[in-house]
């Protein structure tokens, strides 16, 4: 059968969907379509094939009412089969949309086409986008901002959070980003969910390296202020400071000027080489790295 043929034999099936809502509460309405049928693949053979957008309502959680303003993240997917000789089912992430309503309608803040990727959820203040590796490698988590939709990390393996109780110092992320390409560096990114504020550079001897772990390291001593906790499904971990120091009388305020300090991002290979990156001062403290013999660590730039 060829292309043209194929082509005449596709079948597609709508679903509009629409929602309905009482004029009183004045709450907007967003609409979608749903299709699937049959198209070829590269190969030339038919598969099947199905789209649909999810809603995800993003920080909303009172009850409508009037004026009142929504912000929801519209996402659009399509799975399909493979085919072929090994065949499977693959979800990609094709569309991205943030839209604010208020009253009866949603306008669009930001939209981003064509995007790469087979998973898609919010995660911390993000909206990350994971695409398996392939024969070996690793896979790769973009994280996109909620505000402006502009990837701020590119990592294969989960961020990791940094939060300080009882202030309003931002949460820190922790990325690690390495190319696919034989002697390259990891390159950690350390920031805001608005941008990166350091990197730092890791070099190795060989491939032998390939990350396979970011997590914390917290000693004895400091396990009093920090907490770490590991989040399900090897998603990563967050870790919770607690103030060492709090005014006396008024004990819920902190009088800690610096309290990102007394632990280490602590990196492991396949070879099951471990390395730690003691953080100091809200900045991995370079004086303070040792190095197997063959690495090397160095600052580079961060975000403008």
């Amino acid at each position: 059968m060829n292309m043209s043929k194929i082509a005449s034999v596709l079948l597609i099936f709508v679903i509009a969907a629409t929602a309905q809502s009482p004029q009183k509460n004045r709450v907007p309405v967003l609409h979608s379509q749903n299709s699937f049928g049959y198209a070829p693949n590269e190969e030339g053979q038919l598969t099947f094939f199905s789209t649909y957008t999810r809603y995800t309502s993003v920080g909303a959680s009172d009850p409508p009412s009037e004026g009142w303003t929504a912000a929801v993240l519209a996402q659009e997917f399509k799975t399909h089969d493979n085919g072929g000789e090994c065949c499977w089912t693959r979800i990609t992430v094709t569309k991205l949309q943030f839209v604010v309503g208020k009253d009866t309608e949603y306008k669009k803040r930001w939209e981003i086409r064509d995007v790469i990727g087979d998973e898609g959820k919010i995660d911390y203040d993000f909206y990350r986008i994971l695409t398996y590796g392939c024969c070996g490698d690793n896979p790769i988590y973009h994280y996109y901002g909620l505000e402006n939709g502009k990837e701020i990390y590119n990592s294969v393996v989960p961020i990791l959070s940094v939060s300080v109780a009882n202030s309003h110092i931002p949460s820190r992320y922790i990325a690690a980003q390495e190319e696919r390409k034989e002697h390259a560096p990891v390159v950690i990114q350390y920031g805001t969910e608005e941008k990166v504020l350091r990197r730092y550079q890791l070099k190795y001897p060989d491939d032998d390296y390939m990350l396979d772990q970011l997590t914390f390291a917290v000693p004895d001593e400091e396990k009093k202020h920090l907490k770490v906790v590991e989040r399900e499904c090897d998603e990563g971990a967050t870790m919770d400071i607690f103030e060492r120091n709090r005014d006396p009388v008024k004990p819920w305020l902190a009088l800690d000027p610096d309290p990102i300090r007394g632990f280490s991002l602590q990196l492991t290979f396949r070879s099951h080489r471990t390395i730690l990156l003691p953080v100091e001062h809200d900045q991995v403290a370079l004086d303070k790295v040792r190095l197997p013999a063959g690495f090397e660590v160095t600052e580079i730039a961060g975000d403008k």
